[in-house]
């Protein structure tokens, strides 16, 4: 299943996207960039997503029989998710996304 666009809307905030005029601006030391759609990537999702986790969790991202199952567990085995998809991105939006929920 992809998600909405409120659901990718809500993942932007959630990595620290500010929201101007149907933009996503974020913005780091080496400057400023906006988007004004987005579509799940592993790029993406490590470089924003997954710091925002704080160490405090696990993730393991793995292949078994044509689809991709991404896991993520809490340290303190607490809290976690694990998704399957065709889609290694997709799988691992939707275990961050279920994490992201419970915190």
């Amino acid at each position: 299943m992809k998600p909405t666009q409120n659901q990718k809307k809500e993942m932007l905030e959630w990595c620290g996207a500010d929201i101007y005029a149907g933009l996503f601006t974020f913005r780091n030391g080496e400057g400023s960039w906006s988007v004004a759609s987005w579509e799940p990537s592993l790029n993406w999702l490590f470089r924003f997503a997954v710091p925002r986790l704080n160490n405090d969790y696990y993730i393991d991202i793995m292949n078994y029989r044509d689809k991709w199952q991404a896991r993520v567990q809490s340290k303190s085995g607490l809290v976690g998710s694990k998704e399957v998809h065709k889609d290694p991105a997709l799988a691992l939006f939707w275990a961050i996304k279920k994490v992201q929920e419970v915190r």
